[in-house]
């Protein structure tokens, strides 16, 4: 079971720029809950209330940790990563872009 998805975000500088975003120093961290993970195969589920073509999908790149790390160097972070592997963004835009509906928590 995984018990907590850590996303980046804007860390693309083109994708910022597509969306409108100011391009931060550093990337976004944000947090999804273990129940956004599906299986291969399964119903992916949308948000309640909202209609399946306001989400967007796009493949990204999945780095699983194989073991808790805490102030690892550059050198030795590979070897915390256990597979690779791709994933679906599967997200809301109309809920991220605005913080009434997405709730703001600084970073």
């Amino acid at each position: 079971e995984v018990p907590v998805v850590r996303c980046v975000g804007l860390d693309y500088t083109s994708h910022s720029r597509e969306t409108g975003h100011i391009i931060p120093k550093e990337p976004s961290m944000l947090i999804k809950p273990n129940r956004t993970v599906e299986d291969h195969g399964h119903q992916c589920h949308h948000p309640q209330g909202r209609a399946e073509d306001a989400a967007r999908l796009r493949g990204e790149l999945c780095i699983v940790l194989g073991r808790d790390a805490k102030d690892v160097s550059e050198a030795d972070a590979l070897s915390y990563v256990a597979p690779y592997t791709c994933s679906n963004d599967f997200s809301a835009r109309e809920l991220q872009q605005d913080a009434e509906l997405a709730g703001h928590m600084p970073q």
